[in-house]
């Protein structure tokens, strides 16, 4: 097998996702792809770039009938080292920082 790339530096952040049914949405594969592909696009890095944990972080909504609950969003962008282009860890960071957590969030 191919060793992974060498990493130039890993940015994280997290994201708080209002959700109706958690459970579901952490269920659906197409939810992390579509969390990296948002993500991506805001801030230029390669989508293969972006892992996606996620996580029930409202523990109220395991246990009452409530509407909405909020699903925590683990973001890593792993930059590698090598040809990047004009992507540069600094530029993915300031991108992140314009965007805010309500761009981001639009993005997804």
């Amino acid at each position: 097998t191919t060793p992974p790339p060498a990493v130039l530096a890993a940015l994280s952040f997290s994201l708080a996702l209002r959700v109706s049914d958690p459970v579901r949405f952490m269920q659906d594969p197409l939810v992390l792809r579509g969390i990296a592909i948002g993500i991506a696009r805001v801030s230029k890095a390669l989508e293969t770039w972006i892992q996606v944990a996620l996580s029930i972080a409202d523990v109220a909504a395991r246990r009452l009938s409530v509407p909405f609950a909020t699903v925590g969003a683990g973001i890593v962008i792993s930059v590698p080292v090598g040809d990047i282009g004009d992507v540069t860890p600094e530029s993915i960071a300031s991108a992140l920082r314009d965007a805010g957590e309500a761009g981001l969030t639009q993005a997804i």
